[in-house]
């Protein structure tokens, strides 16, 4: 039977965007400034961390992998990507962009 596999592919914008999103529905304060980088931390086998860094603010704002997988699908539901429940869901870095896999195993 056919299993299926969906990357879902993010620009440094759109991360940003969905980083905003998240912080806001958490209550979390985000710095209104402009960002002047997201360095993403090593993939680990929860996915991918990243820090937020800010134009005239320190230290950068961290967000855990589990953090960054919650504001990427979330993300994806707001723009109108479908993303599959029961599928498998993992995070990595693919040059400058972030990449949701998503596997989906037959039943």
């Amino acid at each position: 039977m056919p299993s299926e596999r969906r990357l879902i592919r993010f620009a440094p914008t759109e991360v940003e965007d969905a980083l905003r999103r998240f912080a806001q529905e958490q209550q979390r304060t985000m710095p209104d400034g402009k960002v002047t980088g997201i360095a993403y931390d090593v993939e680990s086998d929860e996915g991918v961390s990243a820090r937020v860094q800010f134009e005239d603010v320190k230290p950068p704002m961290h967000f855990t992998a589990l953090e960054m997988a919650a504001a990427l699908i979330a993300y994806c539901r707001k723009v109108q990507v479908p993303i599959p429940k029961q599928g498998q869901k993992s995070l990595h870095r693919h040059n400058d962009t972030l990449v949701l896999q998503i596997d989906v195993k037959p039943r």
